[in-house]
């Protein structure tokens, strides 16, 4: 269908693979700012070991419609959040989508795998766990994450969603 989304592929295009191209306007500034906000009482510090570890989790579900500016607002909190000291990964159900930002961004490979990756990435938790995971394209969540390319040990055994939330650190 090849179907885009021009402003926000373009921004990144522009941006070369730097994090500070996305100008967040009204209400997409104020949720970031709002997760950002709500994400320090949740997370440890970034900068050294807990005392007492807090076994919070929180979950963030930024809804709207297309071309509302879900995907810049998750890009955006992606690059804050690692510029905090954070572990952060942005995930999408949507190879194209991933495929789009490795093409016209112009992340090395490695850049690309450190930042960005597939749903189906977390059959097994990360090492080591991430501080946040971003979601973008949830829709595309699976029951299970099966790839018919990988033996059955790579393949998912419990729900895409349950996947997910174990890959964030539980310290």
């Amino acid at each position: 269908m090849n179907l885009r989304n021009t402003p926000l592929l373009d921004a990144m295009v522009r941006s070369n693979g730097e994090d500070t191209v996305f100008t967040l306007r009204d209400r997409q500034k104020e949720v970031a700012d709002d997760v950002l906000e709500a994400s320090e009482l949740i997370l440890d510090s970034s900068d050294r070991e807990a005392l007492v570890p807090r076994p919070q989790r929180a979950v963030f579900l930024i809804t709207r419609g297309a071309g509302t500016g879900k995907s810049a607002i998750g890009l955006q909190l992606r690059a804050d959040l690692e510029g905090a000291g954070r572990t952060v990964k942005y995930a999408s159900g949507s190879r194209a989508f991933n495929a789009a930002i490795k093409e016209n961004v112009g992340y090395t490979e490695a850049e690309f795998r450190k930042r960005f990756t597939h749903f189906g990435a977390f059959v097994e938790t990360p090492e080591p766990p991430l501080d946040v995971l971003i979601c973008d394209e949830a829709h595309r969540l699976r029951d299970m994450s099966k790839n018919w390319r990988l033996p059955a040990e790579k393949q998912g055994t419990e729900p895409q969603v349950d996947e997910l939330l174990k890959a964030r650190r539980s310290r």
